[in-house]
């Protein structure tokens, strides 16, 4: 009951706190007049000492008086700055650039890095990888034959489950649409965790070539459709095949990214070992470490490797946490925001601590008549800091409103392509960030002027005339002397480091191509269009403005669809082996050279004459041109890569570089 009688007495004295002063300033007049009668007026105010102080004193020992205190500075620090609104507005716009630039790629990196995976127990994710040796790969596709046995004989993995991105055809509204999506085995959502909001997901028995065809919708594209609870149990219509819509996922889930629905994807036996072109997601054991699961798959890669030395020849596989695997990109390159935005909010910190050193200058004999009238230093100390917090409050306010703006945008625009964009927020958490950041830059900046003014010399300034510069008093200037040379050191570091951005950017722009991409369109169309390609590309040359229209199985700027690790051979010439040799190959109409723009060095292209049922003609790059013809003419000669027919080389076409400028073009056909 003692600290509850305690309590009650200091919440007694909040609310009757005007009492109490009445009390305590009539108990120290009839102090003060008592020793006044016994040894003089001015002997009394001597021997009794400063009023004012001795009355603090007494408050302080009655307790709770450090909030009253705090408020009485808060209500002094908005009265000082609604009085000088020019260095207030100059103060908040400061802070407000570095709190809002930190907010807003704070919230980029909580969204991205920092918040948990929507998956139960996200950390147990993994996805599972072939690698090859001989080409230094270590995050290749893999056989759906490789995945089986994985499957069977691992023991670190509670589920595992392979998927391949679909893309469909549907009418939505009166447009026909390219829904993007993924065939999935039935391990796939048990082993993220997820359940139906709506229905169910697959079962075994719809995993059978025989089984009708069904689907799994998600939360958006089941809005895009209506959003009838009904539609579960009903068919929609995907290209010419009929699907049951089996249950609606929970809004927000779309793994692997961008998906709109999820097919079954049955077991075939017909998969080629080498036909690596499925995913894998497995979920670890409770209890099991990534790291033990990397040293199984090993293991298992050995034993596939024996066991199929020609498909599997240099297979590994690599496990690598989910996270990793989604945001592992842009870890470096959110970290380079993250410290360039460091970079800003100390120097707006180091200017505005400036600012109000030089205020604070200005001020000196209110500071020095406050503590000659008996106020302590850390009184003084801390209404500076209170004024140098409520600055940098204001400034969040200001910098979390524009930065919601800016982070809007950057959603909406996405100009890097992060993984997990539309996490991006500002939430709760970026919220609680902004207050953490404004409470630590308050008092960062806030220091330099409480040190100064509050420290004992200072009462001399009293002497001096209130114009008075304070010329003599030594090393006046010593600590705005460091804070513009910090400043000045932080803003040339962070230029610095936007020169050599800009020099990294020039660069990149101004590398050769290859191929000429102003006035080209690029199109990503599903495999299944193929049989139907020639018929496109008739009707998009038809139509006004197109010049030429061609396809290919990838991207100029990809080089290369596919790789043969070494397998090429030459005519005349042994068959080589080794990372050194592999090759690039790609497929092409006729017309897709002159469409993409790309450059003839020797021979020709393609033509309509080199169709199916023609010889076999190739045309390769100058990369592979100088590597295995050196010093000789290549058009003429014959190729062949995995024992199939002889192909002729017509044509040399000049090296293109796409995404990997910094290295050089694979040699490719």
């Amino acid at each position: 009951m003692q600290w509850f009688s305690e309590v009650w007495r200091r919440l007694l004295f909040l609310f009757r706190r005007r009492q109490f002063d009445r009390d305590l300033e009539e108990e120290m007049r009839f102090h003060m007049e008592m020793k006044a009668r016994e040894a003089g007026p001015v002997a009394a105010q001597r021997k009794f000492g400063n009023a004012a102080l001795l009355q603090e004193d007494s408050r302080e020992a009655w307790g709770w008086t450090g909030l009253e205190a705090w408020a009485d500075d808060l209500k002094y620090a908005l009265r000082a700055l609604r009085k000088n609104p020019g260095f207030t507005s100059v103060a908040v716009l400061t802070m407000a650039l570095g709190i809002g630039a930190g907010t807003a790629v704070f919230s980029v990196v909580n969204g991205v890095l920092l918040r948990p995976l929507p998956f139960p127990q996200p950390d147990r994710l993994t996805m599972v990888w072939e690698t090859r040796e001989q080409r230094g790969e270590d995050r290749t596709m893999v056989s759906y034959q490789n995945f089986r046995d994985w499957k069977e004989q691992s023991r670190s993995f509670e589920r595992m489950a392979a998927f391949v991105g679909a893309g469909v055809r549907m009418n939505v509204g009166d447009e026909p649409v390219m829904i993007p999506g993924a065939s999935v085995s039935r391990d796939f959502f048990p082993a993220l965790g997820v359940q139906p909001m709506l229905g169910r997901t697959f079962v075994p028995e719809e995993e059978r070539k025989s089984a009708a065809p069904v689907t799994v919708l998600s939360y958006s594209f089941w809005q895009k459709l209506g959003g009838d609870r009904s539609l579960v149990g009903k068919k929609v219509q995907f290209d010419r095949e009929v699907f049951t819509v089996l249950g609606i996922m929970p809004r927000g889930f779309a793994f692997p990214a961008g998906s709109e629905f999820w097919l079954s994807l049955p077991p075939d036996e017909s998969h080629n070992r080498g036909d690596c072109s499925f995913r894998v997601v497995a979920r670890l054991q409770d209890g099991v470490t990534a790291a033990r699961a990397q040293s199984e798959m090993q293991t298992i890669a050995t034993r596939l490797r024996q066991a199929y030395p020609k498909e599997n020849n240099g297979a590994g596989a690599n496990v690598v946490p989910l996270m990793e695997q989604i945001v592992g990109e842009a870890r470096s390159a959110l970290s380079v925001f993250m410290g360039a935005v460091a970079c800003v909010l100390l120097i707006a910190c180091v200017n505005v601590a400036n600012l109000l050193v030089v205020r604070a200058a200005a001020r000196r004999r209110e500071f020095a008549l406050r503590l000659t009238l008996g106020a302590g230093r850390w009184r003084v100390a801390r209404y500076l800091l209170t004024e140098s917090v409520l600055l940098a409050l204001a400034g969040a306010a200001v910098g979390v409103a524009a930065a919601r703006g800016l982070v809007r945008v950057f959603v909406a625009l996405d100009p890097i392509h992060l993984p997990r964009i539309q996490e991006v927020a500002v939430d709760g958490r970026v919220l609680l960030y902004t207050m953490a950041a404004a409470m630590v830059t308050g008092i960062l900046f806030g220091l330099a002027p409480a040190l100064r003014i509050s420290r004992p010399g200072l009462v001399n300034w009293l002497k001096q005339g209130p114009g008075a510069s304070g010329s003599g008093e030594p090393g006046r200037n010593r600590g705005r002397s460091v804070l513009a040379a910090v400043q000045i050191a932080l803003a040339v570091m962070l230029l610095i480091g936007a020169g050599l951005l800009m020099r990294s950017f020039v660069l990149r722009v101004s590398v050769p191509l290859g191929f000429r991409p102003e006035g080209v369109l690029g199109i990503e169309l599903p495999w299944s269009i193929r049989q139907r390609v020639d018929e496109l590309l008739e009707r998009l040359r038809a139509l006004p403005g197109v010049q030429a229209a061609g396809a290919a199985t990838a991207f100029p700027q990809d080089s290369a669809g596919s790789y043969c690790g070494g397998c090429l051979e030459i005519e005349g010439q042994p068959k080589r082996e080794g990372k050194q040799y592999d090759t690039g190959y790609m497929v092409a109409t006729p017309e897709f050279f002159r469409a993409a723009g790309m450059s003839l060095r020797e021979g020709r292209f393609f033509t309509a004459a080199d169709g199916r049922d023609a010889p076999q003609v190739v045309v390769i790059n100058e990369a592979l041109a100088r590597r295995d013809f050196p010093e000789q003419d290549p058009i003429g000669r014959h190729i062949r890569w995995g024992g199939e027919q002889w192909s002729t080389v017509i044509g040399v076409a000049g090296n293109v570089k796409g995404f990997g400028i910094a290295g050089d073009p694979m040699p490719a056909v």
